[in-house]
């Protein structure tokens, strides 16, 4: 997962990417159970290796609104960390 700081023109900001569909749907999950709503935006749109094999290699990004960017970052940043120990 990377964290760019890029923000879309609808005043969105990505918290995070992912090349995988599971670990995009975790963080999907987690985000909206804490009441955070986002959305999954393609990187390029229709990949033979997203289709065929599940993953993308271009990535997709996580959008939250701007107000919400730092509870989003918080929440995925410690539901990682904890899963990394």
């Amino acid at each position: 997962m990377t964290n760019k700081k890029r923000v879309p023109d609808d005043g969105l900001v990505v918290v995070g990417t992912s090349t995988d569909h599971l670990q995009l749907g975790l963080m999907k999950n987690i985000l909206e159970e804490n009441g955070i709503p986002c959305m999954l935006k393609e990187r390029r749109e229709g990949s033979f290796m997203e289709q065929t094999m599940g993953f993308s290699l271009f990535g997709t990004d996580i959008l939250v609104d701007k107000e919400k960017e730092q509870q989003a970052k918080e929440l995925l940043d410690s539901f990682f960390r904890s899963a990394g120990e």
